[in-house]
């Protein structure tokens, strides 16, 4: 009978510490099969691919209006999921859409087109005022007739020959200096140019390769 006793408490312990076993056991899984799908499955290993620089993307001649752009992307879990941008803007299928990832290009390509349109003061027809530092750059393909200074106010007028018929323009110049204005005259045979100055200046003319250059001091 003791003996029978002694056999059945070590049964008894046996099957403690193997289910404490089970339970304490880190690998064993916390789910069922049919939830490993539920819960979804991640992984720290990451794809290796190659940098996304951008793309161009050609619409049919039927396509009128762009209504939104989608992006299916893949996060670090390895998990898919997509993000719409709305757009609702009308397109020209002749022209290719253009997806960039270059950051520092585009940047600059805007950088430099603020650039371009604060250098530029005044435009018509056949000529074009830019301003560079406190210089006067006069880009017209037609020849000079003359140039000088003229005072209360100062202003600087330039003649230019040309057969042309036009009214008068005006173009005020409101975010530079020393520049206050521009007004081109038609007359017979030529056009006039005047620049309106902010103050008392002194001028110096030079030939640039593609425009005439006033320096004020």
């Amino acid at each position: 009978m003791r003996n029978l006793l002694k056999i059945f408490k070590f049964l008894i312990a046996i099957l403690i510490a193997t289910t404490l076993d089970a339970r304490e056991n880190p690998f064993q899984s916390l789910v069922g099969a049919n939830e490993v799908e539920e819960i979804g499955v991640s992984t720290n290993v990451a794809d290796i691919v190659e940098p996304y620089s951008g793309s161009t993307v050609s619409l049919p001649s039927s396509a009128r209006v762009l209504r939104s752009i989608d992006f299916i992307y893949q996060n670090l879990d390895g998990s898919i999921a997509k993000k719409t941008l709305l757009v609702e803007k009308g397109i020209d299928w002749h022209e290719p859409l253009v997806i960039t990832h270059n950051k520092k290009k585009e940047s600059s390509k805007v950088t430099e087109q603020i650039k371009e349109e604060e250098k530029l003061l005044a435009s018509f027809g056949f000529i074009r005022f830019e301003k560079q530092g406190k210089d006067l750059r006069v880009i017209s393909n037609d020849e000079m007739q003359r140039h000088f200074l003229l005072i209360n106010p100062h202003r600087i007028v330039v003649d230019f020959k040309r057969d042309a018929s036009f009214a008068t323009k005006h173009f005020d110049i409101k975010k530079s200096t020393p520049f206050k204005n521009i007004h081109i005259g038609n007359h017979d045979g030529y056009y006039r140019v005047v620049i309106e100055l902010d103050g008392q200046y002194r001028y110096k003319l030079k030939h640039d390769v593609d425009a005439l250059r006033f320096s004020f001091y």
